[in-house]
């Protein structure tokens, strides 16, 4: 891009050098029409003897006139060639902005896209922490299980052991009030 910006500057500063030579041709041209006319005058006092100088000063005039037509063709060309030259600076002017913001465009993307890879990066290690967080709950919820189950078969233990231990009671009471009944009647 900068290569033919630079190229198309080159090109605009050649295209503005060149009017000056197409004046220069045109002041020539008119130039040596003022001398095929000075040449003529001099040709129509000589009268016979510079009738084949005014056949020169005829072809010199007519030499003019076809340069200085010419330099007005060329001129008229070469102007719109300056514009054209100038357009496509100012075209190339926009491209080259164009570029710029397509390029900042690509850096932001870029930019998204790093921040978008942190982020899922962070969402992975977030993710990981929330398994291992719920693989420990698990053997937590199943050591508590497992306690539970111990609790509830020490509760059918000590259930048990308390039924025997009313059973021994009530024999004892039984034994105790039958010796009591007896002793009362003796």
């Amino acid at each position: 891009m900068v290569e033919m910006m630079d190229a198309m500057e080159a090109n605009k500063l050649s295209s503005n050098k060149i009017p000056k030579s197409v004046k220069s041709i045109d002041e020539i041209s008119f130039q040596t029409n003022i001398l095929a006319l000075n040449a003529a005058v001099e040709a129509a006092r000589a009268d016979k003897a510079g009738a084949g100088f005014a056949v020169v000063a005829d072809e010199v005039r007519s030499l003019a006139q076809r340069a200085a037509t010419a330099a007005k063709e060329t001129s008229g060309k070469i102007d719109d060639a300056i514009q054209k030259s100038n357009a496509g600076v100012i075209i190339t002017t926009k491209v080259k902005g164009s570029l710029h913001q397509i390029v900042d465009k690509a850096r932001q993307v870029d930019q998204l896209l790093v921040e978008i890879a942190t982020a899922s990066k962070e969402q992975s290690s977030g993710i990981q922490q929330v398994n291992v967080a719920v693989s420990q709950t698990n053997k937590v919820t199943q050591a508590n299980a497992a306690g539970a189950e111990e609790t509830a078969s020490a509760s059918d233990e000590l259930t048990a052991q308390a039924r025997e231990l009313k059973n021994a009671v009530l024999q004892l009471q039984v034994l105790i009030n039958g010796s009591s009944a007896s002793s009362n009647r003796i």
